[in-house]
């Protein structure tokens, strides 16, 4: 129903936000 479609759009964009953060920390872990 339309309840599950919100909570799947939801972790969807958690996920994004964490892949990002995760990039990010990856690129600066290389530097070091």
């Amino acid at each position: 129903g339309p309840t599950e479609d919100v909570v799947i759009s939801k972790l969807r964009h958690a996920f994004k936000e964490i892949v990002e953060e995760y990039k990010i920390y990856t690129e600066e872990e290389r530097k070091k």
